[in-house]
């Protein structure tokens, strides 16, 4: 971290009417001017500066002054400084003291402090995380966070490493809050630079609400699943001539009606008949499907002149007329907008049959459709 700071103020430095400006690439910062040569006073490693005599309007030869010379007390402005760590190792306070203590100045407002505590466990005495912003004179409560939970905590029992975020603070410590016997350790690093992200209470596993939401791994789990297709596309099955075919969904996943059928599932069928009884007309291979007869043609050839009809065993048992022939007629031609739906079985099987109310010669008949569930 870089440290952005001032001009060097000491006590007989610089005098009254000091300036500050840019100075040179290899410069730190400038200080002032000499009085009597007017040229800028820089703070470096290699520029010199003939600084004034301490309150006096003159030139007080060259000087150079080292980086490393710009101590704590001392203002930079316009400077930039590199801060490095803090380290402190091998500190140690008696456990058995009340409010003894281990402190650590943050010269530079260090954004986090880390410790590492040893010989508290065996102690058996308690530590209090405080920090100041005013140098000591007023201590409150500070947080130390768990690495391995992020967890928050205020006081401590056993040894540990934890961080601090202390940054703007100006001083921190663990103070013996409660007593023990023996001899604690302690080590510190004051850090310019913070990377600690704390949360105030723990996330343990399993279904725990957050809010409104649920952290739970089968929730997080179902959430990141791809969606899943409306409707699987599958290839048309193939069956036997014959065979009923399974039925096929739509891309919204409902089961096709297809009014008219496709190739493979239309029927038709043809017969003729001089009775009054039932003909069968179209015969499935079982009973697994329904016929949805589409169209029927009927006619007859006898020279009755008296109106005959053909029923069908469909549910709603269909019934159509036949004029006789001398009156022009002699026949039916029909497409149903709506498919005659056929379910009755013969011998175990679907079949649509057709029975003429008289016996006739002679009656023909032809029926088409398609089948499905």
């Amino acid at each position: 971290m870089r440290w952005l700071a001032g001009s060097l103020l000491t006590l007989a430095s610089l005098p009254a009417f000091a300036q500050t400006q840019p100075g040179p690439a290899n410069s730190v910062g400038v200080i002032g001017r000499d009085s009597g040569t007017g040229l800028p006073c820089y703070i470096g490693t290699v520029s010199t500066c003939g600084l004034p005599a301490s309150g006096g309007a003159g030139g007080g030869g060259p000087a150079t002054l080292a980086a490393g010379s710009v101590s704590a007390g001392a203002y930079v402005s316009g400077a930039i400084l590199d801060l490095a760590d803090s380290p402190s190792t091998g500190n140690t306070i008696n456990s058995a003291t009340a409010n003894a203590a281990y402190t650590v100045t943050l010269v530079h407002g260090q954004g986090v402090t880390a410790f590492a505590v040893s010989g508290l466990t065996a102690s058996g005495a308690t530590l209090t995380i405080e920090a100041s912003d005013d140098g000591g004179t007023t201590w409150s409560s500070a947080n130390g966070i768990a690495p391995s939970t992020g967890l928050l905590f205020t006081t401590l029992t056993t040894d540990q490493q934890f961080r601090v975020n202390t940054g703007a603070r100006t001083k921190i410590r663990l103070r013996v809050s409660s007593t023990g016997t023996g001899t604690i350790t302690i080590s510190s690093n004051a850090s310019p630079v913070s990377s600690v992200v704390a949360l105030s209470s723990p996330i343990p596993p399993g279904s725990n609400v957050i809010g409104s939401e649920t952290n739970s791994a089968a929730i997080l789990a179902a959430a990141l699943a791809p969606a899943p297709l409306r409707s699987a596309v599958t290839p048309a099955p193939t069956v036997a001539d014959g065979a009923p075919v399974p039925a096929q969904g739509s891309k919204d996943g409902a089961t096709v009606t297809n009014f008219g059928g496709g190739a493979d599932v239309r029927v038709s069928g043809a017969a003729n008949t001089t009775a009054g009884s039932a003909t069968t007309l179209i015969q499935l291979a079982a009973v697994t499907y329904k016929i949805y007869m589409t169209g029927l043609q009927c006619f007859r050839t006898d020279a009755g002149t008296s109106e005959i009809y053909v029923t069908l065993n469909d549910t709603a048992t269909s019934v159509f007329g036949i004029p006789p022939v001398t009156s022009g007629g002699g026949f039916i031609f029909t497409n149903m907008a709506s498919p005659l739906v056929v379910t009755a079985a013969v011998s175990s099987k679907t079949t649509l049959q057709f029975t003429v109310s008289t016996g006739t010669t002679t009656v023909y008949c032809n029926a088409q459709g398609y089948y499905g569930a």
